[in-house]
């Protein structure tokens, strides 16, 4: 601190440095807006999956994205995960979170398996459980795979449909289009 010019505060006294946190958000009627309409997303959000707990916008902001179009939304994850998309069981639950916990780690089985509390080989028999729902590998479209794991783990039963047809593949004709 001394060598600090006289006058200037010291970083830990200056306040957060979050953008968020920054002072006159509200004063202007577009940073009200802003604020208004974050703050409903973030109630839509909790009122979807976490209701009890205080939602920070800033928590579920890409879920919010993700789920502004709830029929659109529904259709991403049917499309993304197939077969693990359904709300069948504990299981397909298990699955979908080893599915991301695993895409999370970077790919590592090691901290995956740690994460999860169970053993490399665990994992590596769910990883197989995985690819076979999905008809691909986990690593095919990873951003889009993590996004509906994502919106499936924290909407989970208000998002996944029992009943909806997934949509045909690019390299599937339309007559072998089920949906039609």
């Amino acid at each position: 601190m001394l060598d600090q010019p006289s006058g200037s505060v010291p970083g830990r006294l200056r306040g957060p440095p979050h953008p968020r946190a920054r002072r006159g958000e509200f004063r202007t009627a577009a940073g009200f807006r802003r604020s208004y309409l974050a703050a409903r997303d973030a109630e839509r959000i909790a009122r979807q999956g976490f209701a009890g707990k205080v939602t920070a916008y800033r928590d579920v902001d890409l879920i919010a994205l993700l789920t502004a179009d709830p029929e659109r939304a529904q259709r991403f994850v049917a499309d993304h995960l197939g077969g693990l998309a359904a709300q069948d069981d504990e299981t397909l639950a298990d699955l979908r979170a080893t599915a991301l916990c695993y895409l999370e780690s970077g790919y590592s089985l090691v901290k995956t398996a740690a994460a999860l509390h169970v053993h490399r080989n665990t994992v590596l028999y769910r990883l197989g459980s995985i690819e076979r729902l999905l008809g691909r590998e986990l690593g095919t479209n990873p951003l889009a795979t993590h996004a509906a794991l994502a919106l499936a783990q924290r909407l989970g039963p208000a998002l996944l449909d029992r009943d909806f047809t997934p949509r045909p593949q690019p390299d599937q004709g339309l007559a072998d289009a089920t949906y039609l």
